[in-house]
């Protein structure tokens, strides 16, 4: 101040400060007015969308969502209502969230909207996974119906003393026209399984990138990906206000995500042992590979959420370490420490497990899925070979019924490439939960990524795995 005989009296310009351990002057940090004389580090004046811990803190943050954080100098007040904790990513009491990251939202518990839209969520989810066991259970009926009208022809036209001519010959056409639909329907559904898997895998890993590598990609990107990775990672539990009607968090979702599937494999697989003493081979290979497709489907979902257990960030000023996923959860308590322990275990279970369950199932019976495909290339040519060993393998599975329980897992690959499936499962488990064990943003992370996808790209140009030539090119 002008006059001023003492340090006490002097203050800083605009766009500096005084740091509360030091007595001179220093540049505000990026996220703090620049336009403001005479602050100290109690009075930082935060801009809209950064955040600090405390009144001691100098280390300003962007927050999660620009829109969660006020600003101003007072660290109590800087959060939009209904908002609190690290980064205002935090719902409030009276505040249920809804969406995860830069989507999270907050809302207000009252009346029964609450209760609505968790029974519709609820609702929508279970009719699309009964809507997939329907139409896959009609296309089978529909197979099975087809070879049934096949045999009456065939009964028909040796048998033309029941029938007139006239009668048995459209009775033929129109059985004709419904295997030529069919036949239709299931080449299409077989040519486009290999493109389904890829693009589900490519969605899988990308819909968690924003959040694997901590960085802030277009708003339209993010909030496309976000709803894609919500669908193709089966996250509908984040699309609910739980916390209106029960506590929720990531402790909780966690042992949603680990424990149904547990639960629901148990029951398929005894469902599985049931239709096989019965001798329905059909019926059981069919449970056998929707069981299949359910770990396909929930493995990298799980994998990154098993991973995120451990990702905590620590807050400067004593404010504590929280989860970087949830950031309600304190990472030095109790509770945390139980769910690390419970962590660890899940990721036997899932992340080594299903993998190695792959391989044992795929090994086992490695001489049926692949008759010698090198073999019969060095003596026919590769691309003779190729078509004699598909042959032998459909001669096999007819031979050996219940080896097409693991189609799922083989029959979009060469059968030299049998165990293609296994490589490109730890593939997705290394570019989702594994990166983010290497620490979110990092450099060591940047670079194994780079070298995994580098690495993951060579194999597949040089392999070439499917049997399709425009499927190894898509």
């Amino acid at each position: 101040h002008n006059g001023t005989t003492s340090a006490s009296g002097c203050i800083c310009p605009a766009g500096e400060y005084v740091h509360f351990n030091k007595n001179t002057c220093q540049n505000v940090p990026d996220g703090v007015e620049t336009s403001i004389q005479a602050m100290t580090t109690k009075t930082l004046n935060v801009k809209p969308g950064y955040w600090r811990a405390n009144a001691s803190s100098s280390e300003i943050l962007p927050c999660l969502s620009l829109e969660h954080c006020l600003g101003g100098p007072d660290p109590t007040a800087q959060c939009k209502e209904g908002h609190s904790g690290p980064l205002c990513a935090v719902c409030a009491d009276g505040y249920a969230s809804t969406g995860s990251g830069m989507f999270l939202k907050c809302s207000l518990c009252e009346g029964g909207d609450a209760s609505t839209t968790i029974a519709v969520g609820f609702g929508g989810f279970f009719l699309v996974v009964f809507l997939m066991i329907g139409i896959a259970c009609c296309c089978s009926k529909r197979t099975k119906k087809a070879g049934r009208d096949e045999e009456d022809e065939d009964y028909e036209e040796d048998d033309g003393a029941a029938l007139s001519q006239n009668d048995s010959l459209d009775r033929v056409t129109g059985a004709n026209k419904k295997l030529s639909k069919i036949d239709s329907l299931l080449s299409f559904y077989n040519e486009a399984r290999p493109y389904g898997k890829i693009m589900l895998s490519y969605l899988q890993i990308t819909g968690g990138l924003s959040f694997n590598l901590d960085m802030n990609f277009p708003p339209m990107f993010t909030q496309v990906m976000g709803v894609v990775a919500a669908v193709v990672n089966v996250e509908f539990l984040n699309m609910m206000p739980l916390g209106c009607v029960m506590t929720s968090n990531f402790h909780h979702t966690l042992l949603a995500y680990t424990l149904g599937p547990l639960v629901i494999g148990v029951a398929m697989m005894i469902a599985y042992a049931i239709l096989k003493q019965k001798g329905k081979v059909e019926a059981s290979n069919s449970v056998f590979g929707w069981f299949l497709f359910m770990t396909f489907l929930i493995l990298p979902s799980v994998g990154m959420k098993l991973f995120s257990m451990f990702g905590c960030r620590l807050f400067d000023s004593g404010y504590g370490s929280y989860l970087k996923v949830d950031y309600s959860i304190d990472c030095a308590s109790e509770e945390h420490s139980f769910y690390e322990t419970y962590a660890m275990g899940s990721i036997l279970v899932y992340v080594v497990g299903v993998p190695l369950l792959y391989a044992v199932l795929l090994w086992w019976n490695r001489h049926l899925l692949d008759p010698g495909q090198k073999r019969l290339e060095e003596e026919h040519g590769e691309a003779e070979g190729l078509k004699r060993a598909l042959e032998i393998r459909e001669r096999l599975e007819e031979q050996h019924p219940q080896l097409k329980s693991l189609q799922f897992l083989y029959e979009s690959y060469e059968p030299k490439y049998f165990w293609f499936e296994i490589f490109d499962t730890i593939r997705k488990q290394m570019l989702t939960g594994g990166l983010v064990v290497l620490g979110s943003g990092t450099l060591s992370q940047i670079v194994v990524s780079i070298f995994l996808c580098l690495g993951s790209m060579r194999v597949f140009a040089g392999c070439k795995p499917y049997i399709k030539e425009r499927v190894d090119q898509f």
